[in-house]
């Protein structure tokens, strides 16, 4: 059947609490304390993961990123914030061929998620782009842009490219190709990390969230 064209459609992303993802809060204290206690020295680049690995997101594909970004910068390391069991993620990193020492894997509660994303340059993830994923909102977006780290992720996931090219908080790949990755390694100093944040303010915000269903709400109900 035909869709009615006089039907509205409101999108509303999963929300993330700015109140407690606020890089204000984080001082660098805190992340030389961090750093210190992983293993990160104060000069090396770090590429972030946060959350669960699962079937949809794409590891090897990722390892293959940190493999060009490795090329590129030395002086990388690539830390999973997540809940994953380690051997899994360093099983991956071995078949790749990577040094598991410029690995990082740490598991903290949901309330320290923000320290940890403060310790990154650039953070990353790569969704499978299937058809159930055009609906996707991965609440990692927001909570990441609140914190002002750039991203790189990849296209035909939800509105995802949408709001990273609005916003200017990231790239966008369409492949996941060598040469794409190459070509794609981000450097944080083309981002304005304020700006990001805004973004994620204006995007995924709780309170924008509530407006918006309430919204709907009352045009249901009237």
């Amino acid at each position: 059947p035909s869709i009615d064209p006089g039907i509205n459609i409101k999108v509303i992303p999963c929300c993330a609490n700015l109140d407690l993802f606020d890089k204000n809060k984080i001082t660098e204290d805190i992340k030389l304390a961090d750093r210190k206690a992983l293993g990160i020295d104060s000069n090396e680049f770090v590429l972030g993961y946060i959350g669960s690995i699962g079937t949809w997101y794409m590891l090897p594909e990722m390892l293959n990123y940190f493999k060009e970004l490795k090329e590129a910068n030395p002086n990388s390391k690539f830390l999973f914030v997540s809940g994953e069991e380690p051997g899994k993620i360093l099983a991956a990193v071995t078949e790749k061929g990577l040094d598991t020492t410029d690995i990082k894997i740490t598991s903290v509660l949901h309330h320290e998620v923000p320290r940890l994303i403060s310790l990154m340059d650039a953070s990353i993830f790569f969704i499978k782009p299937s058809y159930s994923k055009k609906a996707s909102s991965p609440t990692k977006q927001g909570e990441i842009m609140a914190m002002g780290v750039p991203l790189i992720c990849n296209a035909n996931v939800g509105d995802t490219d949408l709001i990273v090219n609005k916003y200017k908080s990231g790239i966008v790949i369409d492949k996941f190709d060598k040469e794409t990755f190459k070509n794609s390694i981000i450097d944080p100093a083309n981002f304005d990390s304020n700006k990001i944040s805004e973004g994620a303010k204006d995007y995924f915000s709780l309170t924008e969230g509530v407006q918006r269903y309430l919204s709907v709400y009352k045009a249901v109900c009237e």
